[in-house]
């Protein structure tokens, strides 16, 4: 069976989605091949539920997605060490800022207090999608039968819930990041202007190895630590709370990875990021804002976790990959304090 925290019917479809603005899943829908608890479909004609939906979902991202797409912009900024001749200095290159509210205000100053909404219409018909989805009945049959194997089928429904909405974060993200203002009335040029044309060709390219390494390695300590080692735990007195110890201490694992993943979706759009970069003659490019908001590091990043996470370190510190902590910190408290 899924983890509760994960299939709950209690939560809505619109608080999963701002969790996996975030960078991380809160819950994937329940799949055939598991036992896991389903919500009820609410007794309403289509008619009137697909309004229900749509209008629970605007709300949710209207207050989620600016404390997300903050987040998403302040871990993907790339801020490298400078050279100075004073020794207790600590130069940046390029536009510096100090922390989260900072990248708030800055979001302000370039593209307008409505900046913070960028990405709000592709994440509601996200969410929309997702929920329509989420509700369909599903047959519940138990082919993974319980005990050490759930360990399996956490990590197979984790997966192909990440891997389903792999496009449709690396959308979001970018249509957040990108210096480029994006009409409603061309969604088909914003699609151009979001993916390379190596993406439009063969979307699975979108797929790269460093993100299909970062979700199997996330799916696998999420589904590890509630399978596993929680569990283990149990056996022991006193033993829960010294496992609900350890998966808050998952963040210091968790949160560089979330800020990894972050980097990973937007990478591409890396040339991009200057005005200067759209051809002028172009009518879908010629609208931007002065400035980008968020600079990206120019070079593509390893295909390895590993050699990422060092050119992270050794290019910006330590410290670029723990911003946003409190959102991954959130993320496992709600996993280790869950009372099911």
């Amino acid at each position: 069976m899924l983890p509760s925290h994960l299939t709950r019917s209690s939560k809505s479809s619109v608080t999963a989605y701002i969790f996996s603005l975030l960078g991380f899943s809160c819950r994937p829908p329940s799949m055939p091949f598991l036992t896991a608890p389903h919500p009820s479909l609410p007794d309403l004609p289509l008619s009137l539920l697909l309004p229900v939906l749509l209008l629970s979902a605007t709300l949710g991202l209207a207050i989620g997605v600016p404390l997300a797409s903050t987040l998403i912009r302040w871990r993907a900024h790339y801020t490298p060490k400078g050279i100075s001749l004073d020794a207790e200095a600590q130069p940046r290159v390029g536009p510096v800022v100090s922390g989260y509210f900072d990248m708030f205000r800055r979001v302000g100053e370039v593209e307008g207090w409505g900046g913070l909404w960028k990405g709000f219409f592709p994440s509601l018909l996200a969410e929309f999608v997702m929920g329509l989805i989420t509700y369909l009945p599903t047959p519940n049959i138990t082919i993974i039968t319980p005990g050490f194997t759930s360990f399996l089928s956490s990590i197979l429904s984790l997966l192909f819930f990440n891997f389903l909405t792999l496009p449709l974060t690396i959308l979001i993200n970018r249509s957040i990041i990108t210096p480029l203002r994006l009409p409603l009335t061309t969604p088909l040029a914003n699609l151009r202007r979001l993916l390379t044309p190596e993406e439009r060709a063969n979307p699975l390219k979108l797929y790269t190895p460093l993100l299909v390494q970062l979700l199997l390695l996330k799916s696998c300590l999420a589904a590890g630590n509630l399978y596993v080692l929680r569990p283990l735990f149990r056996i022991a007195p006193g033993g829960e709370m010294v496992w609900k110890m350890l998966t808050l201490a998952l963040v210091v694992v968790l949160c560089p990875l979330d800020v990894l993943q972050v980097r990973a979706t937007v990478q591409p759009l890396g040339p991009s990021t200057s005005p200067d970069a759209f051809p002028s003659s172009d009518s879908d490019a010629q609208e931007h804002w002065s400035e980008p908001v968020v600079v990206l590091r120019p070079d593509p990043y390893p295909p390895s976790v590993q050699e990422s996470l060092r050119a992270v370190h050794d290019e910006e510190g330590k410290g670029a990959l723990a911003r946003g902590w409190w959102f991954s910190l959130f993320a496992v408290a709600g996993q280790a304090f869950s009372p099911y």
